[in-house]
């Protein structure tokens, strides 16, 4: 465990500390290792060993660094742009809690639309917070406070009628050896009961979720899901309560796309559809719907809407004659299909002189990465790419050669 009183230490000498993070690429040298020990000290040389090495990474998740935090708080945070688009569904000049704040993503956001204060139990954790807030400019102030989300009075939230966004640990315990991500919130931290006393203190509430968790009844009667992707990802699933729902009917599902500006497309529909129509094998045209609205449960809903036909099931592919009119759903014009045999594929390429660049399956035992180097042909290289996609039939495979002509990525 790092100290907290170096921690601090170092926060005292930012400007020094800055100078490092900015001058220094990862992976640290054993000179520079002995250098920041001899300058700082063995434990305030740690924290600024961990900076460096998350730094690539949390540029590439976050935005312009330098960024503090440790490797665990990193792949928790909400990427900015999620972030960013999670805070626009906040109303104009609220007061907000950012509960189980983090390395302080969310409160970033959360402060261009009103008033922040964030907790963190963890007092290092809330330390970094701190000083990422305080180092980047926002329309409204933040505060970061070291405690415990059950022991917060919330009269005195109830009093401020705030709207509330709450980030449970999902990986209690990984830090001293124990069990790793966990997946149902009934298993998060802090525990259910706390989450669910702050949902009813405000006046409209975010719980973010893994994208795969079961919710718990009663959410599942009086919050509103949505599952948000973002660069082909499904990030989280984030639970909305009271003033923050969306006017949809009762039990729809949200499956929303994020770009990197943070501005979002969505689809919202029933997840209790009916089946929709089998084809026996692809028509002229096969969509590929997001991972959200995979993860929502929605691409039955999807597949109605815009007269799909199934090829695999509703985790598969669909296919159809003419395209549907959403960026949620990739398209593709087939030029191949058949078996999903190596040589046939290989066989198929050749005849069209196409170059399989993109490789997506689905349901299959086969996965891009292996079947890559098996199907690359010399006599292809230099040529025009194309998309290959596989999925199940029955105890078999099919695949089809096709070239984008939509996307939804």
């Amino acid at each position: 465990m790092l100290s907290v009183e170096a921690l601090r230490t170092l926060l005292l000498r930012r400007e020094a500390v800055w100078a490092v993070l900015a001058g220094q690429r990862p992976p640290a040298t054993a000179g520079t290792l002995a250098r920041l020990r001899r300058q700082w000290g063995p434990d305030a040389a740690a924290w600024v060993l961990e900076w460096l090495e998350i730094q690539q990474k949390a540029v590439e998740k976050l935005g312009p660094g330098p960024w503090l935090a440790t490797q665990r708080a990193l792949q928790q945070a909400s990427d900015m742009a999620t972030a960013m688009y999670k805070a626009s569904r906040f109303p104009e000049a609220a007061g907000i809690y950012d509960v189980c704040c983090g390395i302080g993503a969310d409160a970033l956001a959360l402060r261009q639309k009103g008033a922040v204060v964030a907790l963190d139990c963890d007092p290092a954790i809330a330390a970094l917070a701190g000083e990422n807030l305080r180092s980047r400019p926002g329309a409204h102030p933040a505060a970061v406070l070291c405690l415990d989300a059950a022991r917060f009075p919330l009269e005195t939230a109830r009093a401020a009628k705030p709207y509330v966004h709450i980030d449970p640990d999902r990986r209690p315990g990984t830090e001293a050896g124990g069990a790793g991500r966990v997946i149902r919130p009934e298993d998060y931290s802090p525990p259910l009961p706390v989450v669910q006393r702050w949902i009813d203190a405000a006046l409209g509430a975010a719980v973010k979720c893994a994208p795969a968790a079961p919710l718990p009844p009663s959410w599942r009667e009086t919050g509103q899901p949505e599952w948000i992707s973002h660069r082909g990802s499904v990030r989280q699933q984030v639970v909305w309560f009271g003033g923050l729902q969306h006017a949809l009917p009762a039990g729809h599902h949200i499956a929303t796309r994020v770009d990197r500006s943070g501005c979002g497309v969505s689809f919202t529909g029933d997840p209790t559809c009916e089946e929709v129509p089998r084809a026996d094998q692809p028509k002229s045209l096969i969509v590929d719907l997001d991972g959200a609205v995979r993860a929502a449960g929605l691409s039955v809903a999807f597949a109605g809407r815009w007269n799909l036909e199934t090829l695999d099931g509703p985790s598969g592919f669909f296919t159809t004659d003419q395209p549907p009119e959403h960026p949620l759903a990739s398209v593709y014009d087939v030029l191949w299909s058949g078996s999903g045999g190596v040589k046939q594929i290989k066989r198929a390429a050749a005849a069209l002189a196409v170059r399989l660049q993109e490789i997506k399956v689905r349901g299959g035992p086969q996965r891009p990465e292996q079947l890559r180097p098996a199907l690359a042909d010399k006599r292809t290289a230099e040529g025009p790419e194309a998309t290959l996609l596989i999925g199940r039939r029955g105890r078999g495979t099919y695949a089809a050669i096709a070239r984008r002509i939509d996307s939804a990525e």
